[in-house]
């Protein structure tokens, strides 16, 4: 993705590094809740690895936004573009991966206790070695990685290039890492809501917010892959790119929300639940 310098790029950077922080520190919170809590890290072992997912995103993103904030600095060699690329696309599969398994946990740890954390070791490897697996894709012939050019601050797959291989690509990563997973979830949710027969905040929460960040940029490339699309306004296009990292920036404290033991310990790991009770 390409931006000129000058006020969008710094933005873009700016916005970038604001991010970063607010997700990193949301995970230092949740690592150190959990740190001296087995229980809590036997229970929140697919959070561990959307968090890890994130901070990958998050470091890669602080190294994107210095690049793009350095006026007069050639952002990226070729090489170094298609590792960015790599990386992103990574982190990205992770997260989805990891959202997905923590909708199923959900659901058996309140109506099937009798299948959680069975086999979990095995899918998180599962899933982090099929998330490597797609990023390496454009590696692999099937698609290709962006390359550098002047005015490069991000690179991911390049959409330009509609060959057949690249088409295969992008739709594969749609059904797999978008259609498949949002089905999952949907499904997951719907049935926590009907045998618990309670209100389930997140159950909408988690599918919609997964919907807001993702569905932009999959109905983009999919369009621009296919049918092709105008030249569009670059804020635009930076805008579809960057709402999958938003997903990154709510998932600590939306999931920190969500269970009430891990909340507790996260507000006495920063100091929270001392005041509270001074103050009863």
């Amino acid at each position: 993705m390409d931006l000129d310098f000058g006020f969008a790029r710094t933005l873009y950077g700016v916005s970038l590094m604001v991010m970063a922080f607010i997700t990193l520190l949301g995970y230092a919170v949740y690592f150190a809740a959990i740190w001296r809590s087995k229980t809590l890290q036997s229970r929140h072992l697919w959070l561990t690895s959307l968090a890890c997912g994130d901070i990958i995103m998050m470091v890669h993103l602080v190294i994107e936004s210095l690049a793009s904030l350095a006026v007069g600095y050639y952002p990226r060699h070729n090489l170094e573009c298609q590792v960015g690329a790599l990386i992103g696309l990574f982190s990205g599969y992770v997260t989805i991966g990891s959202i997905t398994w923590i909708a199923i946990d959900r659901y058996y740890r309140l109506c099937k206790p009798e299948k959680v954390g069975e086999n979990y070791c095995f899918y998180v490897i599962i899933v982090w070695g099929l998330s490597f697996l797609a990023a390496s894709g454009p590696a692999l012939g099937f698609g290709t990685y962006e390359s550098a050019q002047e005015n490069t601050v991000k690179c991911l797959i390049d959409l330009d290039n509609n060959d057949v291989n690249t088409r295969i690509y992008i739709l594969l990563v749609a059904a797999v890492w978008f259609v498949y997973p949002i089905i999952k979830m949907i499904r997951y949710n719907r049935k926590l809501v009907q045998e618990t027969k309670k209100p389930q905040p997140m159950a909408v929460a988690v599918p919609l917010t997964f919907l807001l960040c993702y569905l932009p940029f999959a109905v983009y490339a999919s369009l621009k892959i296919t049918v092709g699309l105008p030249k569009l306004n670059p804020v635009l296009v930076t805008s579809v790119y960057m709402l999958p990292k938003v997903i990154s920036v709510v998932n600590p404290y939306l999931y920190m929300r969500s269970d009430p033991e891990l909340l507790a310990a996260c507000r006495h790991a920063v100091g929270l639940a001392t005041v509270e009770k001074k103050a009863e």
